[in-house]
């Protein structure tokens, strides 16, 4: 979907709901650890949004700018490209791009995983070959500012669709889930697994919708609340571009494994076995063209994102091609 689509989709719902703001430092997915860039369309949400921030207590997540570990342009002056710190966005093939990591990362036992944003188990980290995990760029960078960041993007579609597709398979809100969830609140996955996939994209719960609304941008971003939500965007821009030793788009997988090869000089070939990790459990959906507008509306930055990612890995492997050549 191009850019003029996903306006021509936003003005389709009226201008009245184009006018929306970022969430609060308070407002974070499932982890409570990132901040998210939710959209409210309705004054209950203001409001509540409000709420949320005279009762927030401090943010987990700074929002200070870390130091540039790049040059300008693409430069990249890192001492080495160890370790690999992997920020796995949600529904992005995350999951078999781990396991491959750990599986041909040399020492897979050093590799350090965190469980949805618990930092403290990168406290002390020296000498992990692989640090990946449901993390934000800006945290990790000023953690490891040496180290080599990669990640994956996907449509904004169709990730918010996987993610529909992952919460509404009671299967996959499992034990080791509850067990290591510290008490978090899944109100908003038990109504996901009783929803239609419009009653999904319509929601306005506002955990629901910090998980699916311009989460990419978010993520990726060195800015949080305090920020205009056009700055927040360019920051992410800018350091998939200066910052990123490495980012794949998960439409074109087997060119991003050539590409993250070529990069790194790995030579272990992707296995297909590891695509179907944590693979969702396939079933027809049906979105109407009020959710799919909804969706766009509300991943309006993800969707330039998107756009602007795509361009950058086309122009990123013509350079492989051209040396190739």
């Amino acid at each position: 979907m191009s850019m003029s689509q996903a306006r021509q989709a936003t003005q389709s719902l009226g201008r009245s709901e184009t006018a929306w703001n970022l969430a609060p430092a308070g407002l974070r997915w499932a982890a409570d650890a990132a901040h998210k860039l939710v959209l409210p369309g309705r004054q209950r949400m203001a409001s509540a949004l409000a709420s949320l921030r005279g009762t927030s207590a401090s943010p987990i997540v700074s929002d200070a700018t870390p130091e540039p570990c790049v040059g300008s342009g693409e430069v990249f002056d890192t001492p080495s490209q160890r370790p690999i710190i992997f920020i796995h966005i949600p529904k992005t093939a995350g999951t078999a791009f781990s396991h491959y990591l750990k599986e041909n990362c040399g020492n897979s036992e050093k590799v350090v995983e965190a469980f949805y944003g618990d930092y403290s188990i990168y406290d002390g980290v020296e000498d992990a070959p692989v640090i990946l995990g449901h993390t934000i760029y800006r945290e990790m960078a000023a953690r490891f500012p040496a180290g080599s960041f990669v990640t994956w993007l996907r449509h904004p579609v169709d990730r918010v669709i996987s993610q529909y597709k992952s919460w509404h398979n009671p299967r996959n809100l499992h034990a080791h889930w509850k067990d290591h969830a510290g008490g978090r609140d899944f109100q908003h996955i038990y109504f996901t697994q009783n929803a239609s996939f419009d009653e999904f994209a319509m929601s306005e719960d506002l955990r629901l919708l910090s998980n699916i609304v311009n989460a990419q941008t978010g993520i990726l971003s060195s800015l949080g609340s305090g920020h205009s939500r056009r700055q927040i965007l360019e920051s992410a821009k800018e350091n998939l571009e200066r910052r990123f030793k490495f980012f794949g788009i998960v439409e074109r997988f087997g060119e991003s494994m050539k590409l993250f090869q070529n990069t790194f000089e790995w030579r272990a070939e992707f296995k297909d076995d590891d695509a179907t990790a944590n693979r969702c459990v396939k079933h027809e959906i049906r979105p109407s063209e009020q959710a799919i507008a909804r969706i766009m509306q509300r991943n309006d930055l993800d969707l330039e994102l998107h756009e602007f990612a795509c361009e950058l890995f086309e122009r990123r492997l013509g350079r492989v091609r051209t040396i190739a050549a």
